[in-house]
């Protein structure tokens, strides 16, 4: 018997042990639960629009190496995005919080009018599967670069030099300036205009300018 005592009472030891292991485990499972019972109660998880989330374009130096230019389409320079989190977290957040990205290496095709890009949203505070970009892709416009040079024409643009003086030739040098970007832009220039401010001016000077270029309808 004396024999037997030791084994046995040491697996009733082991039984007890196992017995409290379960308790604790299902103790703590409970508290768990509980826990995230509470925590639902008091700070539910909630879906949220955050709305006119700027869209950045990353890598235009792809589009351009092929004599490429690119512009967003219209109404996709912002984008709207879709959170989900607790809702102490997803309260706060503005549309500053967030980076979006259009990666031009990503382009889907480039054979597709318009030409559509993926985004990728971050926020610091919440993991990317809850986050979510509406549009998923945003629209741009490819052009092809073209060049064109134009006259500059120098003026005043208003100014006067002291009493008893006035402006007369204004030389410039260079005389002309070539101009790269989309063709469709290009076309609209109408005039390079070369501006300095002679107020009070009593002797011939030479001044560096400020380049401004117009449109047909004389806007800047």
């Amino acid at each position: 018997l004396e024999e037997q005592e030791g084994p046995m009472k040491e697996w009733m030891n082991n039984a007890k042990l196992f017995q409290n292991m379960t308790l604790k485990m299902a103790s703590l499972a409970g508290a768990i639960i509980i826990w995230l019972i509470i925590m639902n109660i008091n700070d539910p998880v909630v879906t949220r629009i955050i709305y006119d989330v700027p869209v950045n374009v990353v890598n235009t130096s792809y589009i351009e190496s092929m004599g490429l230019s690119y512009k967003i389409s219209d109404g996709y320079d912002t984008i709207a995005v879709t959170v989900r989190g607790n809702r102490s977290l997803v309260a706060s957040l503005t549309s500053s919080r967030f980076n979006v990205t259009a990666d031009l290496t990503q382009i889907i095709s480039l054979e597709t009018d318009p030409v559509m890009v993926p985004l990728t949203v971050y926020c610091p505070s919440i993991s990317s599967e809850n986050l979510t970009a509406s549009p998923r892709n945003i629209n741009i416009d490819i052009e092809e670069m073209v060049s064109k040079e134009f006259v500059i024409n120098a003026t005043a643009s208003g100014t006067t030099p002291a009493n008893g003086f006035e402006v007369g030739e204004m030389p410039v040098e260079p005389e002309t300036v070539t101009i790269r970007g989309p063709g469709t832009l290009i076309d609209k220039i109408e005039r390079v205009n070369a501006i300095v401010d002679v107020t009070g001016l009593r002797t011939d000077k030479d001044m560096e300018p400020v380049i401004r270029i117009t449109d047909k309808n004389g806007e800047q």
